[in-house]
């Protein structure tokens, strides 16, 4: 399981090791902790992408060539769409190259309604790849890069759900757009999102009546889902 990321750890380089106060190794991926056996798993199948695909520069870039394969999830509905073409346009500003990696998770990310942690990012690609959506591989390593320039540039955004497992989302497209929070199954780890008008309603009230604008927010409510009551 990955430890929640601390506040000064946004300069650490992936793949920076260390010990914690148990005296544990682990190892730093995607924005959070990894204890070294699981990190290995990871650091293993980059290295053995590289030997099979070749050097990062040399491989062809990943790209979606059948969006029909995604069946009824195929088309972008206009807000996803909308997100999809902002993240792009972006990412072009910022100066970085149209990377296949990234064209690929920004397909992924317009399509999901919730979180996603890195492993679920990984395990939807390699479905993808399986599924023919996509004609070659994405590389953890590329996943990784990926997600941390996306979260960089607050596309996708970092969600914490008090079990020290990092999951991003696509961030709203306008920082007073409407956005969901969480249910948390404290047996299953189930994550279920939701939104409520009344909620948010609430939310302002309380600015208003101490005075406080806040520039974010997110709820979440810890629990029992129906399978495991």
């Amino acid at each position: 399981m990955l430890s929640r990321m601390a506040a000064n750890q946004e300069q650490i380089k992936y793949g920076t090791r260390r010990r914690n106060a148990a005296g544990e190794e682990e190892v730093y991926l995607l924005g959070a902790w990894a204890p070294r056996d699981v990190a290995d798993q990871y650091l293993a199948r980059e290295e053995y992408e590289r030997r099979v695909h070749g050097p990062r520069g040399a491989q062809k870039r990943a790209k979606i060539v059948s969006k029909s394969a995604l069946g009824a999830g195929g088309e972008l509905s206009r807000e996803q769409q909308a997100w999809s073409d902002r993240a792009r346009a972006v990412i072009r500003r910022a100066g970085h190259r149209r990377g296949g990696a990234r064209d690929v998770l920004i397909e992924l990310f317009a399509r999901e309604d919730c979180a996603l942690t890195a492993q679920e990012i990984d395990k939807r690609l390699r479905a993808w790849l399986q599924n023919g959506v996509v004609e070659r591989p994405v590389g953890i390593a590329s996943v990784y890069r990926g997600v941390e320039v996306l979260q960089d540039l607050r596309l996708i955004a970092r969600v914490d759900v008090g079990d020290g497992v990092a999951r991003y989302e696509r961030a709203p497209l306008e920082q007073n757009e409407h956005h969901h929070h969480h249910f948390v199954c404290d047996q299953c780890g189930l994550l279920v999102p939701f939104d409520d008008d009344a909620l948010e309603d609430a939310i302002n009230a309380l600015e208003s009546r101490f005075g406080f604008v806040a520039k974010e927010h997110e709820v979440v409510l810890r629990g029992t889902c129906l399978e495991c009551s």
